[in-house]
């Protein structure tokens, strides 16, 4: 194991420590930080700075910065625009994405 998968973990058992509210935050940040990853990982695939992008969306620069690296809660109608610019399908997750949302 890494040290990041030690924290992880030690992050996980805090969570579970103080209650089902606490374990319901950490589900939905690891999620929102593991949609943030996709959404980088495809715009970085095609070639596209954030810049380009946000010119293809007419979403600004800076939400989609924010998006990237887990600091923004985007609406569905953002996700969408996004995922159609990037070619991906909002609903049509691969099957490791589906296992990982449905767990969080």
């Amino acid at each position: 194991m890494t040290k990041l998968d030690d924290l992880i973990q030690q992050i996980e058992a805090e969570a579970e420590a103080e209650g089902p509210g606490a374990v319901a935050e950490y589900h939905q940040l690891r999620t929102r930080f593991r949609l943030a990853h996709e959404l980088r990982a495809a715009r970085l695939e095609k070639g596209l700075t954030q810049t380009e992008l946000a010119q293809l969306t007419e979403i600004g620069q800076p939400e989609i910065s924010k998006i990237e690296s887990g600091d923004s809660n985007p609406t569905v109608s953002t996700l969408d625009v996004l995922f159609a610019a990037l070619d991906l399908d909002l609903y049509a997750l691969r099957p490791a994405q589906v296992e990982a949302l449905a767990t969080a």
